[in-house]
């Protein structure tokens, strides 16, 4: 039998392959530096907590990556809210695997987002109270002997007098400041392999009309707009690590971000001193001027944005808070930044499962991987919104939290909002603090 096929019929095929190709090759649509349209699917998680694991276990399950975890997502988008550092043993592994498919994906018209935590935050103002010892030994290599050797001997000498004996000060020198301490450091400076890239991230993203970011959001944080929020950041944490480049050589002991703040303090206070002293014609050496610079720059920063427990980094109160207490508050969030929906970390969950709130408009992603609980990531493609479980290789719907909420586990232990870290025992502390009350070299 001999089919023919009319030629308005080939002509109409062609439109139809024509299109479609066109409909392909257009892909998502960049309408900001911060926003996407028409992005095919999105594969979005809370707080990995440096488990590698429990990481690739999503990322391979839904598909965006082979078993060599290359890319293999085109043009989806995942999304990470926040959280890859800390607690668990291989936070480097994952920042290393997150800095590679942002490349990859994005060679392939798709996107990689590491969204900043508080414990990105954190570790870039060296605040490692919640750093694992398999972390810091992962850096140790790298770190130099003479470099530490020289760093235990200014902690010597600032608590020489703290009636201690040497073997019990270097024993706690080396427990506080384990090998790889500070080399993790360094490569969370501003200059630092991490550091440098975790400067550029952004604080939140809005894909296909849904805003991701690690803490929440206020009607009035909202209100900036998501140019002005992640601008805020760039400018705000670059600024900081600045300062703490010039205040390093200044500070008593090991320049922890507690030491750089009291380093700083005293300095802006002697300098205050120093001016009212100047008015009444009194002598008094003056303070260099970057030093006084850095000082007070310093202290502005940790005033701003990314510090603010109502801040995008720490805000619970779209997890915590009762519907009836928070919900208007909620919908103005919305509004403000023209979304149908946010998605969060920061908060884990109580019942380690993805949960939803305010009708399906908040989505908490934080199942408590650093706490121990298996993975979990929300996948979005369309309006649909399917919970990933790569112990089951299952999608379910979300679970739909009580109006008055279902809190968050026992053991989440971000309820702080001040970077400052576990101090030493008093009889060390004692002759710190009195180190860093000592007056700056004039350099």
């Amino acid at each position: 039998m001999h089919l023919q096929i009319r030629p308005k019929t080939v002509s109409t095929l062609i439109q139809v392959l024509l299109a479609s190709f066109l409909l392909i090759a257009a892909g998502p649509k960049q309408v900001s530096e911060w926003e996407w349209e028409e992005v095919p699917r999105v594969v979005a998680m809370g707080d990995v907590h440096g488990n590698l694991d429990k990481l690739t276990a999503i990322l391979q399950g839904t598909g965006v990556v082979n078993d060599r975890l290359r890319w293999t997502g085109g043009s989806d988008h995942v999304v990470l809210c926040g959280d890859l550092v800390d607690r668990g043993p291989a936070d480097r592994e994952v920042l290393d695997l997150v800095k590679r498919l942002q490349k990859e994906a994005a060679r392939e018209g798709g996107g990689v987002h590491a969204l900043l935590g508080n414990h990105e935050l954190l570790n870039l103002v060296r605040d490692f109270r919640f750093v694992s010892a398999q972390s810091f030994a992962s850096f140790a290599k790298e770190e130099r002997a003479q470099e530490r050797h020289e760093i235990w001997l200014v902690f010597q000498r600032f608590n020489e007098s703290a009636g201690v004996s040497a073997e019990r000060l270097r024993a706690f020198f080396d427990e506080q400041y384990p090998p790889g301490y500070f080399a993790r450091q360094k490569a969370f400076g501003a200059k630092g392999d991490y550091g440098s890239w975790l400067i550029r991230q952004p604080i939140l993203v809005k894909i296909n009309d849904i805003v991701f970011l690690h803490g929440g959001l206020t009607p009035e944080v909202a209100a900036l707009g998501i140019e002005k929020i992640n601008r805020s950041f760039r400018e705000s944490i670059p600024l900081l690590l600045q300062s703490i480049e010039v205040l390093n050589p200044i500070v008593a002991g090991v320049p922890t971000f507690a030491n750089l703040a009291g380093a700083a303090l005293y300095v802006v206070d002697s300098q205050a001193q120093a001016e009212a002293e100047k008015e009444a014609e009194a002598e008094r050496p003056a303070l260099p001027p970057n030093i006084v610079l850095a000082s007070r720059t310093f202290l502005e920063q940790t005033e701003t944005l990314p510090f603010l427990p109502d801040g995008p980094l720490w805000y619970r109160g779209n997890s915590w808070k009762s519907e009836e207490e928070e919900l208007a508050r909620f919908e103005r969030v919305l509004e403000l930044l023209d979304a149908r929906a946010v998605m969060v970390g920061h908060t884990s969950t109580r019942n380690g499962l993805v949960t939803t709130r305010f009708g399906g408009r908040l989505y908490r992603g934080d199942v408590g991987m650093g706490s121990g609980r298996p993975p979990r990531a929300v996948v979005f493609q369309g309006l649909e919104a399917l919970v990933y479980d790569p112990g089951t290789h299952a999608y379910s719907p979300p679970q739909i939290e009580r109006p008055q909420g279902d809190g968050s586990l026992p053991v989440d232990v971000d309820v702080s909002t001040e970077p400052t870290p576990t101090g030493p025992p008093e009889d060390i502390q004692k002759d710190e603090r009195e180190g860093e009350s000592s007056h700056p070299p004039n350099n």
